[in-house]
This record gives C-alpha cells, sequence and structure tokens, in this order.
C-alpha cells in the first residue's frame, strides 16, 4: 500500500503545475513523455468512406527510451505496423535531438490525407530541427501470421531498410496544459 502511495505522489508532484526544487527540466521532460507515451494501444486506421475496419493498417507502440545527456535529447520507441493480414512491420525508431537545432515544436495528428484519420487519434509530439536530421527508423519485416503465434525469435525478423526521418517524432497523448509546460521546460533548456 505505501508503494502505491508513494507512487501516486510522485506522479502527483510530477504532473503538478509547480516544480519541486530537487526536480530538474530534464527529469520533468523525461518523466512526463514516458507517462503520456502511448504503450501498446492499438491505432486504427479508416478512410471516412469505409464502414468496416478488419484487416485494416494498425500502429501500436512499445519500449520508450528517454533520456537527456547535456544538451541533447536521446529518444526511442518501437513501433509495430500491421499493414495487412499477411505482414507486419516493427520499426525501430532512434532520435538524436540537440536542443540547439530545434526549431519549432508541435504536435501534429497523423494521417494520410483529408479522407482518412486513426482512432483513436494518433498524435505525435513533433520536433521540427533546423539541421542535423539525425532521426532514424530501422524497419523490420515478419509474417503477420508468425507475429500473431507469439512464437518468433529475432532472427526471424529480416531487416527491410533504414531511413531518416525529416521530423523527430514521439508519439504521446498530452493535454495542452502540459503540452504548454513541456515547451516552456525544452525553451528553458535550449537558453542555458
Amino acid at each position: 500500500m505505501k508503494e502505491v502511495f508513494f507512487f501516486c505522489f510522485l506522479c502527483f508532484g510530477i504532473l503538478s503545475k509547480g516544480q519541486s526544487p530537487y526536480s530538474t527540466s530534464e527529469d520533468t521532460i523525461t518523466a512526463l513523455l514516458k507517462i503520456t507515451f502511448p504503450e501498446g494501444l492499438n491505432f486504427v486506421h479508416h478512410e471516412y468512406k469505409e464502414a468496416s475496419t478488419t484487416g485494416q493498417l494498425s500502429y501500436q507502440f512499445f519500449s520508450p527510451e528517454i533520456s537527456i545527456l547535456k544538451d541533447t535529447l536521446f529518444v526511442s520507441y518501437i513501433q509495430v505496423i500491421k499493414e495487412s493480414d499477411t505482414q507486419v512491420s516493427i520499426e525501430r525508431v532512434d532520435q538524436i535531438i540537440p536542443f540547439s537545432d530545434i526549431e519549432e515544436i508541435e504536435t501534429f495528428t497523423f494521417t494520410f490525407g483529408a479522407t482518412d484519420r486513426f482512432e483513436p487519434t494518433l498524435t505525435y509530439l513533433g520536433f521540427w530541427m533546423k539541421e542535423g536530421r539525425e532521426s532514424k527508423v530501422t524497419t523490420f519485416g515478419i509474417p503477420a501470421n508468425l507475429w500473431n503465434t507469439g512464437n518468433y525469435r529475432l532472427g526471424d525478423l529480416e531487416v527491410l531498410h533504414t531511413e531518416h526521418m525529416y521530423v523527430a517524432r514521439f508519439p504521446f497523448m498530452i493535454s495542452e496544459q502540459k503540452l504548454h509546460t513541456l515547451k516552456n521546460y525544452f525553451k528553458t533548456l535550449q537558453s542555458n
């Protein structure tokens, strides 16, 4: 029971408007990103005109790793993309985000155009960079039937390709108030 109380107290402290004298901007950023990460939530793609969603594209996110060293944010996570009933892609997204290179931090809702959506809404925290473009996505493929059994090994994964992302992005679910708080922490770190 003491552990539950301590956890609730810790979460309240992290999310409260004020910052304790013992926490830092770095700790607050990493804590906010971790607790708002949509671990395992299934985001299903829909076209507005489609009645059925069977066999549709879906995204899931796992294993967030977040750290700040000196003046750089390091973020990585796994995204599992079920493209159809026959193919699953597993992508490891690694991002190195120097604070000095951040031009703008905004949220954006991910879609493929004006006629589609994800349920629930798929929102990313986007880091528009001045230069660098140090984000990297490595895509691994695995047949969906093997993925669905859960009986696969790392050797069953096949590297499909590696690409660099134009905008560093991190999936999250956060209120506008917490987003404002997060941006202020980033501004503080950028100015130091």
